[in-house]
């Protein structure tokens, strides 16, 4: 499930017009411990100044993907779902650990895409779940074909819609 791979990791991403997430994307702020993250923040709207609206698009629908935790016996079944016009879902069920049990996360946010240009895409979100709000983050990931990505991890994501 997991395979090593060379994936460019940067926190920088925009977006042209991509509508009205993209709008409500660039008066968002990044919040860390409460606080407004300046640094992220402005990261976060370079972002969205220089999406790449083709690569949006192109990553627009529903990803899954299982991701397993040797050190927790844990096994995270996750969907990503991404709107060309800059907005973001996820759900995710972790099962396993100690209590053996499940527990379900969701949240939904903003991202951005750019293309680095040796093929790995950097995105960028911010989101608001159960424990986060208005959180900004980043990730690599690159196409292996039109229905499978491959994050920085080595994780396959393939389109379910």
């Amino acid at each position: 499930m997991r395979r090593a791979g060379l994936i460019l990791v940067a926190l920088i991403m925009g977006t042209g017009a991509m509508g009205t997430g993209a709008a409500s994307a660039q008066q968002t702020v990044c919040m860390r411990n409460g606080q407004v993250d300046a640094a992220a923040t402005s990261t976060f709207q370079q972002f969205t100044e220089s999406a790449d609206t083709n690569l949006m698009q192109a990553m627009a629908g529903t990803w899954y993907a299982e991701m397993q935790s040797p050190q927790t016996n844990q096994i995270s079944y996750q969907y990503n779902s991404f709107s060309p016009d800059g907005q973001f879902q996820y759900q995710n069920r972790v099962c396993g650990g100690l209590t053996n049990g499940c527990n379900d996360y969701q949240g939904s946010g903003f991202f951005a895409a750019v293309s680095v240009g040796d093929g790995s895409i950097s995105v960028m979100t911010i989101v608001t779940d159960q424990s986060r709000n208005q959180e900004c983050g980043g990730s690599a990931s690159r196409f292996v074909d039109a229905a499978t990505m491959q994050d920085s991890t080595g994780t396959l994501w393939r389109r379910v819609r």
